[in-house]
């Protein structure tokens, strides 16, 4: 069953702000107008709320939706919010290869689940065509459950299903813990990237033409499965010094930084209250009388993200 049937992506707060951090994200490094120039590919579903993010606040008008779910055609075709939205049937393995790579692109791979091998055949595909200063991100499940049991951890189905991309060097942790285990997605994806890079990069002869990958984003969130959010951008090396050192503090460069969005559980009339106190330093936040009653953490998550923090409200007509 398609996870859309089973979780309504319109409210899920984690996700909601992540979607909002990717936009501000692509507005630093690229700028509105420059935006406005891209196509972006992705996974809409039922829902297409990236789609609808990148068309109204970018102004993207060349988008494609890869989608796999033929049993539900007539009902993914009727929630298609845009006729600028181009409707690609089949898996995204097969999909890919087929596409125009003409043009920059924005690429989000918005996975249902775990972690599996044709995502590297993707990843394969997409940095074999993507065009210098194109963005990549994807997101899937951060959890390796299929394969430990208990305290057990079956090495040899992980290095079956993954072949040439399981790593040399896989610890235990890695397998077991969700706070570990998307350091090793991560490891993982990197090393794919630079293996498909390195090819593209050999009949290139200036070392400040050849292409990169720098990471942005490394990102963990959690509206009912702990999920995994990693991408960047590919440009050439002389031209990385353009995306280096961005100050806006969602951007990620490794793992040991990965942002973590938590959403506290409040009351609307509770939001209204801390925004009239917002924006304020932290420390003078969290000391404000007139906040005592709202608990100390829901505080300080709410502080993080109040400025993507979704509000949602019933309307009774």
């Amino acid at each position: 069953m398609a996870s859309y049937n089973l979780i309504n992506y319109s409210y899920r707060p984690s996700k909601n702000i992540e979607r909002k951090i990717l936009i501000e994200i692509l507005r630093e490094i690229y700028g509105l107008e420059g935006c406005s120039r891209y196509s972006y590919i992705g996974l809409g579903s039922v829902f297409f709320k990236d789609f609808t993010l990148m068309h109204k606040t970018l102004g993207i008008n060349n988008m494609i939706s890869i989608e796999s779910n033929t049993i539900d055609k007539q009902r993914i075709e009727f929630n298609k919010p845009y006729s600028c939205i181009n409707l690609q049937w089949g898996y995204t393995y097969d999909v890919l290869p087929n596409l125009d790579w003409t043009g920059k692109k924005i690429v989000w791979l918005d996975y249902d689940g775990s972690l599996q091998n044709y995502m590297f055949d993707d990843v394969e595909t997409i940095f074999s065509n993507l065009e210098e200063d194109s963005f990549y991100m994807m997101s899937c499940n951060a959890t390796f459950q299929k394969y430990v049991n208990k305290t057990e951890i079956n090495f040899d189905a992980f290095n079956q299903d993954f072949q040439e991309n399981a790593p040399f060097d896989l610890k235990p942790k890695s397998l077991m813990s969700s706070k570990e285990s998307p350091n090793l997605i991560r490891t993982m994806l990197l090393n794919k990237i630079k293996q498909t890079l390195d090819d593209k990069n050999a009949t290139i002869s200036k070392t400040h033409e050849k292409l990169i990958f720098i990471e942005l984003i490394n990102l963990r969130y959690k509206d009912g499965a702990p999920m995994f959010s990693f991408g960047g951008v590919i440009t050439k090396k002389k031209n990385a010094s353009k995306f280096k050192h961005r100050k806006l503090p969602y951007i990620s460069y490794r793992v040991k930084g990965l942002l973590n969005i938590e959403t506290p559980i409040l009351t609307n009339p509770e939001i209204v209250l801390m925004n009239k106190y917002l924006p304020k330093s932290k420390k003078r936040f969290l000391s404000l009388k007139a906040l005592n009653f709202i608990p100390k953490d829901s505080k300080e998550l709410y502080y993080d993200f109040y400025r993507h923090h979704p509000n949602y409200q019933e309307i009774i007509d």
